[in-house]
């Protein structure tokens, strides 16, 4: 049973989990920070001897319209400049405090930094509840433990989490807005069998991938665009009638460019552990032969 609101898998008596098993979870989820559109178009042309198949996929968010975030021109600056590099785009936490809801802020004030003690542009900020020496309110994003600079704060009895500077590279939070870009994902393949004889088959396929991480961005866009393809074989001949027996071969080639993506794994989970494949992307193209 999967709880899909805990992310929990329950496994019931009926069926035991021995060492020998291995349990393989695949799951989809979606991020829609934008207004998006999606459209498909595919035919398919089938005779006795060949069949061909087209299909074209286009998803792609607005550039100008959001649904959960809103981007003032600083926040779409940032992106334009920060091209494909999701470390690139974030920005600074820190806004004046709404003293009207004051409820809805926890209060930070202002102090020097250690390291840099004369750079007005460099400070860490301080939680205090007292009104008259509050300055500013802050938003705060997990960057990783190790690559940020605060932490959670054990304070109890306030209305809102706090948050405390620990030392440069000792916390897990900066004060800082990540920000998400307007992505586009489209995907073009062709493909077809043809039957040379009645026990020889040939398949094949080309397929064309168009996927912008970053629609504000012109930059990084050379690595937009992958290909792949494969071709292949079927044999199926009869040894004996009255036993049944048949010889069946087949044999595969496949063409995977770097910068190809695919929407979705279209392997077993398994192949990448059979064939060792980690580290496929390192070369400009990968060849499979099956």
């Amino acid at each position: 049973m999967i709880d899909y609101n805990t992310a929990d898998i329950t496994f019931y008596p009926k069926r035991f989990v021995f060492k020998e098993i291995r349990v393989i979870v695949e799951f989809e989820y979606t991020v829609q920070n934008y207004f998006r559109t999606l459209y498909a178009i595919q035919f398919n042309i089938v005779s006795k001897k060949y069949e061909i198949n087209v299909n074209f996929y286009s998803e792609q968010d607005s550039k100008n319209t959001t649904g959960q975030i809103d981007l003032d021109s600083t926040s779409i600056d940032i992106l334009r400049q920060a091209g494909d590099d999701p470390n690139a785009a974030f920005r600074s936490g820190v806004r004046a405090f709404d003293f009207e809801n004051s409820t809805l802020n926890v209060g930070y004030r202002k102090l020097a930094h250690p390291d840099f003690p004369n750079d007005p542009d460099k400070f860490i900020l301080r939680y205090t509840d007292d009104r008259d020496s509050i300055e500013v309110a802050a938003t705060f994003t997990e960057v990783g433990i190790g690559e940020g600079s605060y932490q959670i704060s054990l304070l109890s009895g306030v209305n809102g989490r706090v948050y405390e500077y620990v030392g440069e590279g000792l916390g897990a939070y900066e004060p800082q807005i990540a920000l998400i870009a307007p992505e586009q994902k489209r995907a073009f393949s062709i493909g077809g069998k043809y039957s040379l004889t009645r026990n020889l088959n040939v398949q094949g396929e080309l397929a064309l991938s168009d996927f912008d991480n970053n629609r504000l961005s012109s930059l990084d866009d050379d690595d937009n665009v992958g290909f792949a393809g494969n071709i292949g074989y079927q044999t199926n001949f009869k040894l004996s009638d009255s036993l049944g027996w048949s010889f069946v071969h087949s044999g595969k080639i496949e063409v995977l460019e770097r910068d190809f993506s695919p929407f979705n794994p279209y392997r077993t989970a398994e192949f990448t552990r059979d064939w060792n494949t980690k580290f496929q992307f390192q070369e400009r193209e990968v060849f499979y032969i099956r």
